[in-house]
């Protein structure tokens, strides 16, 4: 029926929004499980976390960060399986409104639904943690000039985080953005991000306004030189990067 269509839309944000929580303690328990910096990864997040949420939220969201850091080697405890449970959410959700898009009635019981939500909610989980890159310079490291280009598709855009604070956990290590435009000498961007703060930008190209309409300027990134210190960035590649 076309008119439960924005009722169900409105149900699957809600769902997806009460299991974006539930997710990223489930992904950010395993990269700190399995990822040097750990503890840098995790007071990035929650620097990001406290810019947006109440500080209520997130008082319970580093209570159970540190129990599930608590947890490292044990067997699954009945907390992380609830939490699991909850971050499936958004995936029966969008079965279900799958369903009623494509006029397709349910004939599974309601348990291999969700079997089928935790699965998907899995599987999402390695693919953003396959996605993420984290990179470590030390003094005397750099990056030069590149394109994460690797292979026939490529996802326009991609991100990185910043785990290290500039100036106070290393020095230099600018983060370098250079434009190459027809006929023209390149422009540089050289950014020094704060601790949890995040950049996208193009992989390849950028549509860029001239006299005749739009053309594409290439675009390359790198690090500079570090001074001194640790710099630590988190980045994320949503095509096929190796």
């Amino acid at each position: 029926m076309p008119e439960a269509i924005p009722g169900r839309a409105a149900q699957m944000s809600f769902y997806f929004f009460l299991s974006l929580f539930p997710t990223l303690l489930i992904l950010v328990a395993a990269l700190s499980r399995f990822l040097d910096a750990q503890s840098l990864v995790r007071e990035a997040i929650l620097a990001r976390l406290e810019a947006i949420a109440p500080g209520s939220i997130v008082e319970v969201f580093t209570s159970v960060l540190d129990h599930l850091a608590d947890q490292a080697g044990a067997p699954v405890t009945w907390g992380i399986v609830v939490v699991l449970w909850a971050a499936s959410s958004g995936m029966v959700a969008t079965i279900r409104g799958l369903n009623l898009a494509y006029d397709v009635a349910e004939e599974r019981p309601w348990w291999k639904r969700r079997l089928v939500g935790l699965a998907l909610t899995l599987v999402l989980m390695v693919l953003v943690g396959a996605a993420m890159l984290l990179l470590a310079y030390g003094a005397g490291d750099y990056n030069c000039l590149h394109q994460d280009l690797y292979g026939e598709i490529v996802f326009p855009f991609q991100i990185t985080f910043f785990l290290s604070q500039y100036g106070r956990d290393f020095a230099g290590g600018e983060f370098v953005l250079a434009e190459q435009q027809p006929r023209r000498q390149s422009r540089v961007e050289v950014l020094s991000p704060e601790q949890g703060a995040a950049v996208i930008f193009s992989v390849h190209h950028r549509p860029v306004r001239g006299t005749r309409g739009y053309y594409r300027a290439n675009l390359r990134h790198g690090v500079s030189t570090v001074h001194s210190g640790q710099r630590y960035t988190l980045g994320i590649i949503f095509h096929d990067a190796k």
